[in-house]
């Protein structure tokens, strides 16, 4: 019989329960700061509930303070922009009511912009109520005090130089193999920020096994970063553990650990909830799994298109050779690639640097489309 239909995994699951020590991730600390504050606070008080259980490997500590200033920037951004589009919407507008109506003398521009201003100018008051009742998190970032208290005097020691050498070495070969985890960190984005972010989910779950080992402890894993490299299918949801990650703990700690996702958790700890702080979560697990699947596109893109044409030798001539544009507006791709790189740089700042190389492709007037017009 195979090893894994001997375990009774559900009575694992209570078990470990019982005094399994609860690891939340990354992920899970930083979408606090996209909660409203009922949800928040309430996510809050059920960690703090936990606190004499809680334990932070040192790199999800390390990602989070790293990230915590992103995520803060971001949310501000978010009303700024949007509030830009409503101007933009306008101006584009008369713009074209200026190129072709101008001396339509039934369409008066006065009275439209009056029509404009009064439909308008109610979303952008809404977006600037909406933006004055976030935190002012530069007075007081009070999710980061709270984590911090919480995790006082309960956080992993970080690896040496030395050790972190190995975690890489070993690292290549695991994602070469698409052993987990990590691997879909495997992408030019995350080289390019250095080994310590292409390989900081390995680092983080060594530590975890590190720690389980030397406590002789059980761990709850809480994480919501569905991913392949996390998680299996099942009926074409990613629901279940993959089995390397828990035969993979069990041979180095002698323990157990159980995986849930930040609802999961919340459902088996039993706790009555209120029903807007699940639908809150709900939303947010939505919003994560869009971008994720944002970026997957535009990875996607980004691999039918670098293979073909050397992007950074483009970059380095102020505009391409007539021969290289011919070639860039034949690709079927290039438009819709330009497209998802912009709505992936709303969230992840990381991807500029990537749309930069793509603009450079049309610079000085040069435009793709145009081009494969003529």
């Amino acid at each position: 019989m195979l090893k894994e239909q001997k375990k009774d995994w559900n009575a694992i699951s209570d078990k470990v329960w019982q005094d399994g020590v609860i690891v939340f991730d990354t992920n899970v600390l930083l979408n606090l700061y996209r909660y409203n504050e009922e949800a928040r606070d309430e996510l809050i008080g059920l960690m703090k509930s936990y606190k004499d259980r809680l334990w932070m490997p040192y790199q999800v500590g390390l990602e989070f303070l790293d990230n915590c200033e992103a995520v803060k920037i971001w949310l501000h951004k978010g009303y700024k922009d949007l509030s830009a589009q409503v101007d933009e919407c306008k101006k584009s507008f008369f713009k074209f009511y200026d190129s072709h109506y101008s001396k339509h003398k039934h369409i008066h521009r006065d009275e439209l912009e009056e029509l404009f201003d009064k439909q308008l100018n109610p979303i952008k008051e809404k977006l600037s109520e909406w933006e004055n009742a976030e935190p002012d998190y530069k007075k007081k970032d009070l999710v980061k005090e709270k984590i911090l208290a919480l995790y006082d005097k309960r956080v992993g020691n970080d690896y040496n130089f030395d050790e972190l050498l190995e975690i890489y070495a070993k690292g290549r070969i695991r994602y070469d193999n698409k052993i987990p985890p990590g691997y879909k960190d495997d992408t030019p984005d995350k080289k390019e920020m250095g080994a310590r972010h292409l390989y900081g989910d390995l680092i983080a779950w060594m530590q975890i096994m590190d720690y389980a080992k030397a406590e002789n402890k059980d761990i709850i894993f809480v994480g919501d970063d569905l991913k392949e490299d996390w998680w299996e299918k099942v009926k074409g949801k990613l629901n279940q553990p993959r089995r390397e990650l828990l035969d993979e703990f069990k041979y180095r700690t002698g323990r157990e650990i159980v995986f849930h996702t930040q609802k999961g958790f919340i459902e088996t700890s039993k706790k009555q909830f209120n029903e807007n702080t699940m639908k809150e979560m709900e939303r947010v697990m939505k919003e994560n799994q869009q971008i994720q699947d944002l970026i997957r596109k535009m990875r996607e893109s980004m691999a039918s298109i670098v293979p073909r044409y050397d992007i950074q030798s483009l970059a380095k001539s102020y505009i391409p050779s007539y021969e290289e544009i011919q070639k860039l507006a034949l690709n079927q791709n290039i438009v819709s690639l330009q497209e998802s790189l912009k709505k992936a740089q709303e969230q992840f700042v990381g991807y500029r640097s990537i749309s930069e190389q793509i603009a450079k492709m049309t610079t000085n007037g040069w435009n793709v489309t145009e081009v494969k017009k003529k």
